[in-house]
């Protein structure tokens, strides 16, 4: 111990080697996020962002126009990646680069940041979590709202909050603020929360000040785009709680309720969220039970600042995303939007946790632990939990497959049977089940047993490890107190969670998006071939899910925008009310498919009624493109009408 008191002392000296440290993470997150950028398919928000953006900063659309676009998120998560594109041109190429430059914008606020509240060092380990965080570097590598969200709120947190700032630092961040309202009306808590911290902090003058500036930019979106903005405002709030708003609600507004959402299909979305997010809860849930007893003032504030807007947040996408309709599984995708504030959290407490726990927060410490291990014991055996740990699936599907020898009545047989079936033989599942019933229940226990068995490993170590350093007092020197053996098991718990997230245990690093190919080029190669292949002055009928990055290739034509959000725009209600706010019904979809002179289909999407209309014999079928991406069915079947 000795020697590594030593080591560490020197190495903390020499404050250049944890620059060093954060400059070589801030590489490895660039390289990232170029692979990234480069290998990750298109997802539907990706395209309309980009393409509704790239229409209104060219004038064709302007946002909440009547019969236009449907404006389903405030103007500016549009107007930002659309100004990108038409300084330095449309297409995917030009939103994945202002992805990068984005991301890499958040990284550097974050260092900034962490290293005002906590020095270099844990700058440095900040930086190198956010390295080792794969998925999140994922999704700020597209051109969707959450990389842009997340640089917003560090910058505005990097303005505000710390010892030594100026008055226009937190001007500054309460305008930014305010244009984070006007980005995304989800984030719209973040506002005010500040306004009472920065009241709290700095006094009332400056609070008035920060409230007139924060608010500036709300105000002009809201004269620029009045009334018609009202609705988003509608859409949020329930109409018990703002009858006010009752105006501004029409019928057809609400999403037409996916029927495929069950209870089960939340408490999947619950879990898989869980499973990519594992260190950002567990972070939050140890720093708040080892709670600082002494604190600096401003520490404190801080604090109590980031957990309340944390929770709140947290609170308010749960509610919109497990307890919707439509997008359950967003709720893993919307916590990127604010996750840096878990980060935060640790750092601000950390130097200050108690480590000698009272006899009610060692009860809770152990009981969350306990009740976490029996919620994923039993979301495996109901066969909800098919995420943590990360490749739970692949793990049962080998044991389902090994084959063992045959078991009868406490006697070996001649022969061998896969395991899945000696289960299912041994129980009478096979006669109490279908087929395919009894394969899923025997997989359903396999996986609470690898849960059980990788839980209780992982603990066991973590509980003995935690009472050798109890018992030798190793850290006594550097915390200046005695540490419990349970406040010990929660931090060694943490850091291990942080190491495995890389390795995909807790977080995995592998999902439905991911390409082995450029597929950037796949979608330039097909926006070339359509834009060869169709004339302008025409009105291109477009129909599919994740496509909509090509139609920036085109140029010079028309189209019917209230496609372009393909089923999400999708309602019930009168076509002419619904027209006028970019959303469609059946009727309408025909109507329109009988006026366009050119139709782009996805192969995925050409059936039914809309595959009967175009092998009519009115139309001309042209080469298709090859596939876009590369998750299969993105071909576009081009047909255009005769003269």
């Amino acid at each position: 111990m000795t020697q590594f008191r030593l080591l560490f002392g020197n190495i903390k000296q020499r404050p250049w080697l944890a620059e060093f440290l954060s400059a070589l993470a801030g590489f490895a997150y660039f390289i990232q996020s170029w692979n990234y950028s480069h290998t990750r398919d298109s997802v539907l928000d990706e395209g309309l962002y980009l393409l509704k953006g790239y229409l209104f900063l060219t004038g064709k659309y302007q946002p909440f126009q009547a019969n236009g676009v449907e404006t389903n998120h405030m103007p500016l998560s549009f107007l930002i990646p659309g100004f990108f594109q038409y300084v330095f041109g449309p297409g995917l190429r030009t939103g994945r680069c202002y992805a990068i430059s984005i991301s890499l914008l958040f990284f550097l606020g974050t260092w900034l940041l962490i290293r005002r509240l906590g020095g270099r060092w844990w700058a440095a380990l900040v930086t190198w979590t956010l390295v080792m965080n794969p998925m999140m570097i994922k999704v700020y590598s597209l051109a969707i709202s959450q990389g842009l969200v997340a640089c917003l709120l560090v910058w505005i947190i990097f303005f505000v909050v710390g010892d030594d700032r100026h008055l226009w630092q937190v001007l500054l961040g309460s305008f930014l603020a305010g244009i984070l309202l006007m980005t995304r009306l989800n984030m719209s808590p973040v506002l005010p929360f500040l306004l009472v911290y920065i009241f709290w902090r700095y006094g009332f003058r400056l609070g008035m000040w920060a409230a007139i500036i924060g608010f500036i930019p709300v105000l002009w979106g809201h004269v620029m785009y009045y009334p018609e903005i009202m609705v988003l405002w509608a859409k949020w709030f329930p109409q018990e709680i703002t009858p006010f708003l009752s105006q501004w609600r029409f019928n057809g507004m609400e999403q037409i309720p996916d029927a495929m959402i069950t209870p089960t299909i939340r408490i999947k979305a619950f879990f898989q969220g869980f499973s990519l997010h594992a260190f950002a809860w567990l972070g939050v849930l140890v720093s708040w039970i080892l709670w600082p007893q002494e604190w600096k003032k401003q520490s404190k504030h801080t604090a109590i600042f980031f957990s309340t807007l944390y929770v709140f947040l947290f609170a308010l996408h749960a509610w919109a995303t497990l307890g919707g309709t439509h997008c359950v599984f967003c709720f893993s995708w919307y916590q990127y939007f604010f996750e840096i504030f878990a980060i935060l959290i640790i750092v601000v407490t950390c130097r200050m946790w108690r480590w000698s726990l009272t006899p009610l927060r060692k009860g809770i410490a152990r009981s969350f632990t306990v009740l976490i291990l029996v919620v994923l014991i039993l979301g495996s055996a109901f066969g909800v939990n098919r995420t943590f740990p990360a490749g739970l699936d692949n793990w049962v599907t080998y044991l389902k497959m090994i084959r063992v020898p045959r078991f009868v009545s406490g006697r070996f047989q001649s022969g061998q049977i896969e395991l899945w079936g000696l289960i299912a033989n041994k129980f009478g599942l096979l006669s109490r089940y279908p087929y395919q019933q009894a394969y899923q229940v025997v997989a359903d226990w396999l996986s609470a047993l690898v849960v059980f068995v990788f839980s209780g490993i992982f603990l066991f170590f973590i509980w003995w490890i935690a009472g050798k350093l109890h018992k030798r007092g190793s850290f006594n020197r550097y915390l200046g107190t005695h540490q419990d053996r349970s406040a010990l098991a929660l931090v060694i718990i943490l850091l291990s969670v942080w190491l495995l997230t890389p390795m995909g245990l807790l977080g995995s690093n592998i999902d439905y998006y991911d390409c082995d190919f450029n597929i950037i080029n796949s979608y330039e190669t097909a926006g070339r071939k359509l834009s060869d292949q169709i004339p302008p002055d025409v009105k291109v009928f477009w129909w599919g899910g994740d496509t909509q990055s090509v139609l920036l290739y085109l140029q010079d034509v028309s189209f019917f925008p209230a496609l372009f959000n393909a089923n999400f725009s999708k309602r019930e209600g009168d076509p002419v009310e619904l027209e006028k706010y970019g959303l469609w019904n059946d009727e309408l979809f025909q109507q329109w498919a009988g006026e366009a002179d050119v139709f782009l289909i996805e192969s995925r999407a050409f059936t039914g009624w809309l595959e009967d209309y175009l092998t009519t014999g009115q139309f001309n079928e042209l080469e298709p493109t090859g596939e876009i991406g590369c998750r299969g069915g993105t071909s576009l079947h081009v047909y255009m009408r005769e003269p």
